[in-house]
């Protein structure tokens, strides 16, 4: 698999996506918008070890 591009364009690019899918696993809006947030913030401290696709990888931290 290799490395996507995890610059902050492609990461922003895949706001909806990522905030859709935390409302979507969260009824509360406002932990489903704290989920989506820390997910921002390891996707930005953690990037250079992500690999697949950007929205696939951004939605499995969410996950997790």
């Amino acid at each position: 698999m290799s490395v996507p591009s995890l610059d902050v364009e492609s990461l922003l690019a895949c706001d909806t996506h990522l905030r859709a899918l935390a409302h979507g696993l969260l009824a509360d809006v406002q932990l489903a918008e704290d989920v989506a947030q820390e997910t921002w913030l390891a996707a930005l401290e953690r990037r250079k070890g992500a690999t697949g696709p950007v929205p696939a990888w951004l939605a499995r931290v969410a996950r997790n």
